[in-house]
């Protein structure tokens, strides 16, 4: 009996997305989480959200998560892609799932999404991020304006986007994104001036540290 060379390998889609999560997924968030331990420093404590407690919870639980002298103050979701933003076909936009703003929306500013693009890293804009409540807010508007995309993605999965417009997301060369991002988790934490330099609290605070 001849084999029939034609036909193709089975590969479940679960396969697909260990693959990813092994080859893209995991270097982009240890990249995160190892960064932001040297940047934040020895009161901060960043670890990995475990596996098992995002599989069994019902939502869109993020991957790491930052302490302060042993005080949660933010869960962050590193996501991505692997095209230089000048060659993605829609120009300006980043994809976010349902499920991620709807963990927004529970979790506001305690909440970050990371958007790691591999073919910007090192030198280009390689690590977007906004916190929960303004990517709850975007999304909101999204909704209202009807800017959706649903269709097949390269996993070969069918999924619903909101469209968020890139210039949204804090951004920044090289490394500029984690240091900003850095900068607000110590304001998280009750250290930093606000990001936001037009925030009331930039202007009423004695020497910029801000008690919380």
């Amino acid at each position: 009996m001849v084999a029939n060379l034609a036909t193709p390998p089975s590969i479940s889609l679960r396969e697909i997305y260990r693959h990813h999560r092994q080859v893209k997924g995991k270097p982009r968030e240890r990249l995160v989480l190892y960064s932001l331990r040297l940047l934040l420093g020895p009161d901060f404590t960043v670890r990995r959200i475990p596996a098992r407690e995002q599989r069994t919870s019902p939502e869109h639980v993020p991957d790491i998560r930052v302490l302060h002298r042993s005080r949660p103050i933010c869960e962050i979701e590193v996501t991505g892609l692997d095209i230089p933003w000048s060659m993605l076909k829609l120009k300006g936009w980043i994809f976010v799932l349902p499920s991620k703003v709807r963990y927004a929306r529970k979790h506001g500013r305690e909440y970050v999404l990371c958007i790691f693009n591999d073919a910007e890293y090192p030198t280009g804009e390689w690590l977007l991020w906004m916190p929960g409540n303004e990517l709850a807010a975007h999304a909101e508007l999204a909704r209202l304006a009807d800017l959706k995309w649903e269709g097949q993605t390269v996993h070969g999965v069918r999924e619903k986007f909101y469209m968020l417009p890139k210039r949204a997301f804090r951004d920044g060369k090289a490394g500029e994104g984690l240091v900003s991002l850095a900068h607000y988790l110590k304001w998280l934490a009750g250290l930093e001036k606000s990001p936001d330099m037009w925030a009331l609290e930039n202007f009423m605070a004695d020497g910029g540290i801000i008690e919380r």
